[in-house]
């Protein structure tokens, strides 16, 4: 990891710091707490020590930084009905049909006192059914050209120890997994953006960079993350594919991780 501030270094070795560090660790540290130390550990020490900046404030006007929680949980209830299931266009038709009752749901759900007829919140809600529509008929077409998919988990909880024998004290990760499937016979453990990723988001050249240059590779962090927390609940025995799909990046699809030397 990036070295912190000596003003940093200095406070993080109070008692009172310790202990806040300790209760951090213990409850684990997500891919974003770790890419934000990476970005900034000024940032990092504020929120996840202090926990200044972590309240849930509801507000009246849905903050567009709400629209990833509304599809990700869209999505989640569609698709849990048939996890373990092979995907097929009934199970698709299926979900399309039910898709702006879940989207309105969610919404209505976390901020009941607003309106979604008006404003900011109207343009919010139409871009989720858009994102969502737009991502079933992405599935649809897998599935039409020849394509099987079978859900295996969903936003898939991970807490898991890890092994770290310079620190007296216990450290382990969490995060939430969007979605693990297997698509032709291949696991792929996956992580759904509404904002824009792409291909270049997710290749590494040297595995140095990926501590040091969060513009670059904190999205590759974070999925590494995940399948390595994957990893420690249960050894994979297969191979596996851990990757992206980009709402604002459809046409590509899935979006894997890769190593490569000689990318530019």
């Amino acid at each position: 990891v990036p070295p912190a501030s000596s003003t940093l270094r200095q406070i993080t070795k109070t008692p009172q710091v310790i202990e806040q560090i300790k209760a951090r660790a213990l409850k684990g540290f997500s891919p974003s707490a770790l890419t934000t130390y990476i970005r900034n550990p000024i940032d990092f020490y504020n929120r996840y020590v202090l926990g200044v900046g972590e309240a849930d404030d509801v507000e009246e006007t849905i903050a567009y930084n709400t629209l990833g929680t509304v599809v990700h949980d869209t999505l989640e209830k569609l698709y849990e009905p048939f996890k373990k299931e092979i995907l097929n266009v009934n199970s698709i038709a299926k979900m399309k049909s039910l898709s702006v009752a879940r989207i309105t749901r969610e919404f209505t759900h976390t901020y009941s006192k607003t309106s979604l007829d008006t404003g900011k919140n109207l343009l919010i809600f139409e871009v989720a059914k858009r994102y969502v529509d737009n991502f079933l008929n992405l599935e649809l077409d897998r599935i039409q050209s020849g394509e099987d998919i079978q859900i295996v988990d969903l936003e898939a909880d991970l807490h898991v120890e890890l092994n770290m024998p310079n620190i007296p004290f216990t450290v382990n990760l969490r995060g939430q997994v969007d979605r693990v499937d297997i698509t032709n016979g291949v696991k792929r453990i996956i992580d759904y953006k509404t904002g824009k990723v792409e291909h270049k988001h997710v290749i590494v050249k040297d595995w140095e960079d990926i501590t040091t240059d969060y513009d670059k590779y904190s999205k590759a962090f974070q999925i590494l993350q995940y399948a390595y927390m994957m990893h420690l609940e249960k050894p994979f025995t297969e191979s596996i594919e851990a990757g992206i799909i980009s709402f604002k990046n459809l046409r590509n699809g899935f979006l894997p991780f890769k190593f490569n030397k000689e990318a530019s």
